[in-house]
């Protein structure tokens, strides 16, 4: 079962490697990270379960940016 997860977190990543749009790359990579996350908890390779789980922390962070892009400055 746990090979099942770790297959599906690839092909999840390799497709999200395919899109133009970078909030659908962030989207689709953050749902790898966390196929990831399971992949390594399942298989006991905490270097991946702590990987995934500062990846998909950065694309959580990028993805909120996305939709709240900081204030401009004014001079």
């Amino acid at each position: 079962m746990a090979e099942y997860i770790g297959y599906t977190a690839l092909l999840i990543s390799l497709l999200s490697l395919n899109m133009n749009s970078m909030l659908s790359f962030r989207y689709l990579h953050l749902l790898a990270s966390i196929f990831y996350f399971s992949y390594g908890l399942m298989i006991g390779a905490t270097s991946l379960a702590v990987g995934a789980t500062l990846f998909a922390l950065i694309h959580s962070y990028r993805i909120y940016r996305i939709y709240n892009p900081p204030p401009a400055k004014e001079f």
